[in-house]
């Protein structure tokens, strides 16, 4: 018996070799004919990049809302000052990365504890790229009135993160909230001339983000409370200092008592880079070598509690967990609940 003939055979019933073939020619004809007599087909529907995502923390209600994305170009050297190009070009090939550019998503934590409505970080607007400034429309999609926000916690000054703490009129998005920082940031802001040579930015974007800063401090100052070291906030939110991006950077502990999530912010920036190379510098940091320490010492930390964590910057919706990877780590994006 030859190989060929030990291969099994299947019939189906009431069909012939010669009859499926000359049926299957008869569809193909008949679709061809019926794509030239019909018009293209409609466009398909697009629904735009993604908005909100809601999950549970322990008994607390939160969503994860975007604010949308800032492009940045070039993607190297800007999250490794210090990296070597070789370095870079393989780990780029390793997660088909293109050095050129990259998107920074704007993830913010909204939570509802039963007793706080809170937001995390004002957000961006348009005036840092065409894809930011999400924030206010997909807070209305996700049935969310801003004037219900009663507590916006401030993890830090950068534009992308309290540049729309006022609306295009001026009057404050979040009229019946009161605002939350750190003295360290506060009082680095607001001091005559807040020294920014350690952040690689053009100068006359320094200024920008200096004058950011002072317009929104003025905009808060009659309801802004200022957080020292590790303090609660509001009853399941807690504030960890995590310096070096500024210096009075805030990381959040949010926890029900049974659950909890650790909202890094902007500790970590890139899901590949700065998990991989924590000692690599980006220009985002103000304080580069503190920042570094810092980096390193919280996903260490994450990796080893196994926490579920949150990234201000990371793929949307930023959720997932710190996995150790020999002496460096990588990001495990949690998998989306329907």
């Amino acid at each position: 018996m030859t190989a060929s003939s030990q291969m099994p055979t299947f019939a189906m019933p009431g069909v012939t070799r010669r009859g499926l073939f000359a049926g299957a020619a008869v569809l193909a004809a008949a679709s061809t004919l019926s794509g030239r007599a019909n018009a293209a087909p409609a466009a398909l529907p697009l629904v735009g990049p993604p908005r909100f995502y809601p999950f549970k923390i322990g008994s607390f209600d939160a969503l994860s809302i975007s604010d949308g994305a800032l492009v940045i170009e070039p993607l190297f050297p800007s999250v490794g000052l210090n990296a070597d190009a070789k370095d870079f070009e393989a780990l780029a090939s390793d997660h088909y990365l293109d050095a050129r550019r990259d998107l920074f998503h704007m993830n913010h934590l909204l939570l509802n504890t039963g007793k706080n409505l809170v937001l995390v970080d004002p957000g961006g607007t348009s005036a840092l790229g065409p894809k930011m400034g999400a924030l206010p429309a997909n807070l209305r999609l996700a049935g969310v009135d801003p004037k219900d926000i009663d507590t916006v916690i401030i993890t830090h000054a950068h534009p992308d993160h309290i540049l729309a703490v006022t609306g295009p009129d001026g009057a404050l998005a979040f009229p019946n909230a009161q605002y939350y920082i750190s003295d360290a940031e506060w009082a680095f802001w607001s001091q005559e001339g807040p020294d920014l040579s350690g952040l690689h930015f053009p100068e006359d974007f320094k200024a920008y983000t200096i004058a950011t800063a002072k317009a929104v401090f003025a905009a808060i100052h009659d309801r802004v409370h200022l957080v020292k070291g590790e303090a609660e906030i509001v009853p399941g939110v807690h504030a960890v200092p995590t310096p070096g991006h500024t210096p009075g950077h805030l990381s959040l502990i949010v926890s029900d008592g049974y659950e909890t999530l650790f909202h890094t912010t902007d500790v970590v920036h890139h899901s590949v880079a700065a998990m991989a190379h924590p000692e690599w510098q980006p220009i985002f940091d103000q304080d580069a070598p503190l920042a570094v320490a810092t980096r390193k010492k919280l996903l260490d930390r994450l990796a080893t509690d196994r926490v579920l964590t949150m990234v201000y910057h990371f793929p949307f919706p930023g959720l997932g967990h710190v996995a150790r990877r020999g002496e460096a780590y990588a990001w495990e994006p949690q998998n989306w609940v329907w």
